[in-house]
């Protein structure tokens, strides 16, 4: 889900498989409180899903992209990161803390637009094979 939440791809989300659950989250150093006299630096590898998350709240912010250990650009890069969390393990290693929740994420089945409207029959029967048979295909229905 996070993936398509940031790049809007142009498919169908057909159904969540339940598996690789993680959230998006807003981490910072342990006992970091907003200032809110400046804009907030946010490093991450989700620019899209920060923006819009900041903007419905209407904190005015500035993004630094980042890929691989967005954690890293607490050494003084930004004041905060958006990340994916699992288990929050490495935040902790790293001195951090989930501070806000932005969202949960899982697997999806997607397919693209013209082949499931040429193809939705094999497609659909597909899905209902999965939900027909969770413990074999490895998916909680």
């Amino acid at each position: 889900r996070d993936v398509l939440l940031e790049t809007r791809p142009d498919v169908y989300e057909l159904h969540d498989l339940g598996f690789g659950r993680c959230s998006m989250a807003v981490a910072a150093p342990m006992g970091w409180h907003d200032a809110r006299n400046a804009p907030l630096r946010i490093a991450t590898t989700y620019p899209t899903c920060a923006r819009e998350h900041f903007d419905r709240k209407g904190r005015q912010i500035e993004t630094i992209t980042l890929h691989g250990s967005v954690e890293l650009a607490l050494l003084g890069l930004s004041d905060v990161i958006v990340d994916l969390v699992e288990t929050g393990t490495t935040l902790r290693e790293n001195g951090l803390e989930a501070v806000e929740r932005i969202f949960e994420s899982s697997a999806r089945l997607i397919a693209n637009k013209s082949s499931y409207l040429f193809k939705r029959a094999e497609i659909d029967a597909v899905i209902q094979g999965m939900l027909e048979t969770p413990a074999s295909a490895g998916i909680d229905a």
